[in-house]
């Protein structure tokens, strides 16, 4: 009865509109980037508040904040709620999946992330190298993933691909949740590179949201530029 009248007072909060809702820090990379080239976004400071405010086939992205020191504390009804309003969701180092407990927060030396799928399609074909520098990201139990990370040779494409390395999955789905065990969202303040790569990744994200940006769109100023002399 409890979760019925919750899942109702959900759904009593809803918009009206086809807003996209956010849970995360003001200055996340994504979320300015999406802000400035689209009227309707919203951010909220409460992962149940944004759940409440997802209208039914919604979208919702609940990126990184506490990162890397903790993971983004689900509540406890959160893919229930997901599945009820058939929301499409981006979800970053969470504490826990539809299947299971994530596991310990682990750090990255020399590992990068690899395309290990057809989810970005022509865009970034499989074992095509991106670099997110050294990063932390939740254990989780293997499975098909669309980025995996591993101390892989090569400079744009892993040549041997996963052979004789250690890798884990990185970014994957979990029914309509693409879970990433790290944070990619920031992809800017943490001078991922190469910025074109990163834009194919960060437009595939978004496709599976059903999130239309314009290529024109999506860019960004890089941190760091050359300094000439």
């Amino acid at each position: 009865i409890v979760s019925c009248l919750f899942t109702a007072f959900l759904f009593a909060g809803c918009h009206s509109d086809n807003e996209i809702i956010f849970y995360c820090d003001e200055d996340n990379d994504l979320y300015q980037l999406l802000k400035s080239a689209r009227d309707d976004c919203q951010n909220y400071s409460d992962i149940e508040e944004a759940l409440r405010q997802c209208e039914p086939n919604g979208v919702l992205l609940i990126l990184a904040k506490d990162y890397p020191s903790k993971k983004t504390v689900l509540p406890e009804s959160f893919y229930d709620i997901v599945k009820e309003k058939n929301l499409k969701v981006y979800l970053e180092f969470p504490d826990g999946l539809i299947s299971e407990h994530t596991g310990e927060i682990r750090s990255t030396r020399k590992e990068r992330l690899v395309v290990s799928s057809d989810f970005f399609g022509i865009k970034l074909h499989p074992m095509t190298i991106l670099d997110a520098g050294p990063f932390a990201y939740v254990d989780v139990s293997d499975r098909p993933s669309h980025l995996r990370g591993g101390n892989v040779a090569g400079f744009d494409k892993a040549v041997y691909g996963f052979k004789g390395i250690v890798d884990f999955p990185v970014l994957f789905e979990e029914k309509q949740v693409l879970v990433s065990a790290t944070k990619l969202s920031d992809f800017n303040k943490s001078r991922y590179s190469p910025i074109h790569t990163w834009k194919k990744a960060i437009s595939g994200i978004l496709s599976f949201l059903d999130v239309d940006l314009d290529s024109t769109k999506l860019k960004w100023d890089p941190i760091v530029k050359p300094a000439y002399t």
